[in-house]
């Protein structure tokens, strides 16, 4: 193009569309992975063994998430774990998963356990099909943790290669921390002040009610003041003026 206006007004059309172009693909590159990760939101959601979730197995950790592989009528297929450790798959309740839309790195908890003394791995959470024993100061890998049937607590975990359950009290106390992704599914709480509170706050700023009290005081007297010079200045005004005298002899 000959004439450089033109030119800059098209190189700049240019620029716009690919910046356009650009910003709505790296969405649609962070959607797309975020609809395939379910987030935990409550403390007791369950990771089951079968489509029906009739077999639960553990308590999946709250705040992370779970991948969705797809859906059956009543449940979603998930994966679990990964990363260097067993992938698990099974099932969790439709209700149960929330899809915040977010970027998600990390979606499974990265936690070792360690064993305070020898403790038996067992195949299910109530802890009657063992696998093999576990000696002091092994370290397991953590999925979940579960009450059985005995009011027991147990927690999942994997170790060389077995995937099952372990007393609580046979490893060291722990703590897991949240996801770090925001908490978006918590509706944050509004505070409303209730007529108790605005009685307590007009008690506890007395000297606030004393000067409104004082400028209404001295607006009154002032107004007061206004009104009684005005009075006395129209009464000196329409004063009747003073009767004359005359004497016969004036007219002469």
């Amino acid at each position: 193009m000959k004439n450089p206006k033109l030119t800059f007004l098209f190189l700049s059309a240019v620029l716009c569309l690919v910046c356009v172009l650009s910003f709505f693909s790296t969405n649609q590159t962070v959607n797309a992975d975020a609809k395939n990760f379910g987030r935990i939101i409550t403390e007791d959601t369950i990771f089951y063994k079968d489509e029906v979730c009739s077999i639960p197995l553990f308590f999946l950790p709250y705040t992370y998430y779970v991948k969705v592989l797809n859906e059956t009528p009543l449940s979603y297929h998930v994966e679990y774990g990964g990363d260097g450790t067993l992938t698990l798959d099974g099932y969790v309740k439709k209700d149960s998963l929330f899809f915040d839309g977010l970027s998600v790195e990390n979606p499974f908890p990265k936690l070792s356990l360690t064993t305070l003394c020898t403790a038996v791995l067992y195949q299910n959470p109530d802890s009657t099909l063992p696998i093999q024993y576990v000696f002091e100061n092994r370290n397991l890998t953590y999925y979940g943790s579960y009450v059985n049937l005995a009011d027991k607590r147990v927690f999942c975990v994997s170790y060389n290669g077995n995937f099952g359950f372990i007393a609580e009290e046979t490893v060291q106390p722990f703590s897991l921390p949240f996801h770090p992704n925001e908490l978006t599914f918590i509706i944050p709480d509004i505070p409303t002040d209730s007529p108790q509170d605005s009685i307590e706050n007009s008690t506890e700023n007395p000297s606030s009610d004393l000067i409104i009290k004082i400028t209404v005081i001295g607006c009154l007297l002032f107004a007061g003041v206004i009104s009684l010079f005005i009075a006395i200045s129209s009464k000196k005004k329409t004063k009747p003026p003073k009767p004359t005298f005359y004497d016969e002899n004036d007219y002469e």
